[in-house]
């Protein structure tokens, strides 16, 4: 299923939130900078289904390659507040 339909299924089910996990195909090297234009593209097509990037974190794996997970919360006012979860400490 593509990332754009599972984002509009999501949303449309009545999730309240929705991660992706998005894979960069750019070496990382120290000081490198580039666009990472797949995750930016990415990022549109999920906020177009209704959502809105809350926060996210990236991951290098052992051969420079990059994966992010962006969280997302639903962008049509029925949020859930961010919640102390004790269970997760």
């Amino acid at each position: 299923m593509r990332l754009a339909d599972q984002a509009g299924a999501a949303f449309a089910g009545g999730r309240q939130f929705f991660v992706a996990r998005l894979r960069s195909g750019i070496q990382w090297r120290t000081g490198s900078l580039a666009e990472i234009a797949e995750w930016g593209e990415a990022l549109e097509v999920i906020e177009r289904a209704g959502w809105v990037l809350e926060r996210w974190t990236v991951s290098g794996d052992a051969g420079g390659g990059q994966f992010a997970f962006p969280v997302f919360r639903r962008g049509d006012g029925r949020e859930t507040p961010l919640q102390d979860r004790p269970h997760y400490r």
